[in-house]
């Protein structure tokens, strides 16, 4: 289950960098993300915090959530936003609907933001539901392309990280999935964000804040990012509440990336 608008519901190569790379988790002796609790049948939860009063601990407060979904439970299922009704490519592929609204009116068990989109004459802050949405990237729902990778969606721009799920749930890092985009045969679910941030475990928060420059996204921000685990087992969503002054603030690319490696991504997207 995952929300191409705003799992489990969906509702987003890199190029070489001239850096050597090392775990940051293994430098830093901070924050640690807490017990995981089973909420549902295949998934599980957990909560960390980050105190910047502790000694070792980022600058930043920070409370940050992330579900650990177990990929080879055969009741768990992916759903990402289907096509709208009278579906027109480009313009009308989904239609917007709060996240929860999303969750009850598909009755799914949990949910979350995934690919960047665009309503028409609102952009990304659309002010109702029911309002015809394009979405960027690629996006697969239930073995029907929602959205293709388009040089419209993406002219001049480098950021298109996608993870995408066969039939059987195995999932794939496309980190720079560009026109015309990867190979989707066999592929049953799929989803688009910015830019990786772990690599073969390795925090790449450092080098992605210097490979995709931005004057905002790279700063202090809310985040939702993708994750999945070294033995493909477990997919991990995980959110960084952000611009809540005295309870969490946001995060920075190299946190982000340190909070993934933490709950056991060993590859993971930005979104």
């Amino acid at each position: 289950m995952f929300h191409s608008l705003r799992l489990l519901s969906f509702a987003r190569s890199f190029p070489l960098v001239a850096l050597v790379l090392l775990p940051f988790s293994a430098a830093l002796a901070g924050p640690a993300i807490g017990p995981w609790t089973p909420i549902f049948k295949g998934i599980d939860h957990a909560v960390g915090t980050n105190n910047p009063s502790i000694a070792g601990n980022f600058p930043e407060l920070q409370v940050v959530h992330c579900v650990r979904v177990d990929l080879t439970d055969p009741d768990v299922q992916l759903f990402p936003t289907p096509r709208a009704s009278s579906y027109v490519a480009e313009s009308r592929e989904t239609l917007t609907l709060s996240v929860p609204d999303f969750l009850k009116q598909y009755k799914l068990q949990v949910a979350a933001d995934a690919n960047f989109y665009d309503v028409s004459g609102y952009g990304a802050d659309p002010p109702s539901e029911g309002l015809a949405s394009e979405v960027y990237g690629l996006q697969i729902s239930r073995g029907i392309v929602v959205s293709a990778e388009t040089s419209a969606d993406y002219s001049g721009d480098p950021r298109a990280a996608s993870l995408l799920f066969t039939t059987n749930k195995q999932p794939m890092f496309v980190f720079k999935n560009l026109p015309p985009g990867t190979n989707t045969a066999g592929i049953y679910t799929a989803l688009t964000g910015y830019y990786p941030i772990v690599s073969n475990g390795v925090n790449f928060g450092v080098a992605a804040s210097n490979s995709y420059p931005d004057s905002s996204i790279h700063q202090l921000q809310p985040r939702t990012a993708y994750g999945v685990s070294k033995d493909n087992r477990y997919l991990l969503i995980m959110t960084i509440d952000g611009r809540q002054n005295g309870y969490s603030v946001g995060a920075y690319d190299v946190e982000t990336g340190y909070w993934m490696t933490n709950c056991g991504a060993w590859n993971a997207i930005n979104m």
